[in-house]
């Protein structure tokens, strides 16, 4: 999210890498929602749900604020190295949605370098990250082609 926010405000990434500016994270789910490049692709796919709703697990994640992302059992073993089945495709699955949202968003954004036959070799390699569904919209509306892995 940073990435496109900066891409669009170089200033603003000066201050940033200086540590004299903040964006919090819901003004950049916020800018995203509302990029007029994006907004097809908003509305298509609901990014910005997928989006608010993809950084609220993260954000679990990060603080440790739900068991699935917890490093130890209730009884306060270790258990990072022997998680279950089940826990394995849920982040399996939060891996996929988060990369997928990401890389469409990107994509979207930088559609001019990637449309029509554009960057034959990046778009063949993004084919392993984005969604059937993610590539469908990115073609309908921004004429960019990835193609299935």
């Amino acid at each position: 999210m940073a990435a496109i926010f900066f891409l669009d405000h170089p200033v603003e990434f000066e201050k940033w890498r200086v540590g004299d500016f903040r964006l919090p994270p819901k003004a950049m789910r916020e800018y995203i929602a509302e990029h007029p490049k994006l907004i097809n692709l908003v509305n298509d796919l609901g990014l910005k749900a997928a989006l608010d709703k993809e950084y609220g697990t993260l954000s679990k994640a990060v603080h440790g604020s739900d068991s699935l992302f917890r490093m130890t059992s209730a009884e306060g073993n270790i258990n990072i190295a022997n998680p279950s089945a089940a826990d394995l495709g849920k982040w399996s699955a939060r891996e996929r949605s988060a990369v997928d949202l990401s890389i469409t968003a990107l994509a979207g954004v930088l559609s001019d370098f990637l449309e029509g036959a554009k960057m034959q070799n990046l778009r063949a390699v993004l084919g392993v990250a984005v969604q059937p569904k993610s590539r469908a919209a990115l073609r309908k509306h921004l004429n960019i082609s990835i193609p299935e892995p």
